[in-house]
């Protein structure tokens, strides 16, 4: 099954879209998005381990809203990148912060 057919079918957790088209806010949430599907072309990860880790972050949040769906993504990618020993915890959150500073480039942290 295609990436494509993967994310169409996620029923459970599917993206947000307008039109048909997926919907980003801003620029980290589409990198998120790339992230995890570039991870899985690369056959690091099977795409329904990510699917469960994102069904249980939407499902376990008291303040869930759309609003909030890729930072469940990101918490999702964050689980698998972890299980899978793709990097450690101090490597991904040192990952986050380079990404954060590409989000907001000129400010410090």
């Amino acid at each position: 099954m295609s990436i494509n057919e993967l994310i169409s079918n996620m029923e459970e957790a599917s993206l947000p879209r307008t039109n048909g088209e997926l919907v980003f806010r801003s620029p980290w949430e589409a990198r998120s998005f790339g992230i995890a599907v570039a991870l899985n072309a690369g056959g690091l990860y099977d795409w329904k381990d990510f699917t469960a880790n994102l069904v249980a972050e939407i499902s376990s949040a008291e303040d869930y809203d759309v609003e909030a769906y890729y930072e469940k993504w990101l918490s999702a990618l964050e689980q698998i990148v972890l299980d899978q020993g793709l990097l450690s915890k101090a490597e991904f959150v040192e990952r986050l912060a380079l990404f954060s500073q590409q989000e907001h480039p000129g400010h410090s942290h």
